[in-house]
């Protein structure tokens, strides 16, 4: 999860505190802690059982340079971000049952190449209505209002 304030609130110190609250609290959230000193901590050590710990803190010592997201969302490479919704639905399938792995892996990987086609036909990588465009184009199953306000 991420936490923002937005520019426009009138009540930036009270965001702030409860952003502190929220990232400091290990009882709060899922996955590995925003704050090392939590991931750290007996409290969430508890909460999470010691192996699962061990492996929030052996990802927190790796991590290395920028992260994959602010690449895949907000970096050069952003126009790669649309795989996240045949990537999903490749685990949904396979989870479901509807589809083993391969087939549903298979599938993602034959849409996500032919956005990546017309995304280079159509020189979309800077050009958020050509990229949304072969989205469509590539997956025509997706609803338009995931595009509406890009």
């Amino acid at each position: 999860s991420g936490y923002y304030i937005s520019a426009n609130t009138p009540h930036r110190d009270i965001c702030w505190e409860w952003i502190k609250f929220v990232t400091m609290s290990p009882e709060i959230g899922q996955g590995v802690p925003a704050r090392r000193s939590v991931a750290e901590s007996e409290a969430f050590t508890q909460r999470v059982g010691e192996e699962r710990a061990a492996a929030y803190l052996a990802s927190i010592n790796s991590a290395t340079g920028e992260s994959i997201l602010v690449r895949l969302f907000a970096g050069e490479e952003s126009w790669m971000s649309e795989v996240v919704y045949w990537l999903g639905r490749a685990y949904a399938q396979s989870a479901s049952r509807e589809a083993t792995v391969e087939e549903a892996l298979n599938e993602a990987q034959t849409i996500f190449d032919a956005y990546r086609a017309c995304m280079i036909a159509n020189n979309g990588f800077a050009n958020v209505e050509a990229r949304n465009a072969c989205v469509l184009e590539a997956d025509p199953t997706l609803p338009t209002l995931l595009f509406e306000r890009r």
